[in-house]
């Protein structure tokens, strides 16, 4: 009888960690999507950054043409 008991306790023992583990996923695939949204955010943010630092620089040139002349 103490045999099947141990069994059954491994046995649930190892449902327990599958259990565990699951959440462990679920959590790490949470916090997969937030990255990858914080990702997306950045770099719309750094193609916005990127135009307008492209506008100042034709400002600076324009600036730099008019008093070269």
């Amino acid at each position: 009888m103490e045999k099947e008991t141990s069994y059954e306790d491994t046995l649930k023992d190892i449902s327990d960690y599958i259990k565990f583990l699951k959440e462990q996923i679920c959590v790490s695939e949470q916090n997969c999507k937030s990255l990858l949204n914080a990702l997306a955010e950045k770099e719309v943010e750094n193609k916005c950054l990127q135009d307008r630092n492209d506008e100042l620089r034709a400002e600076l040139e324009a600036l730099k043409n008019d008093r070269a002349s």
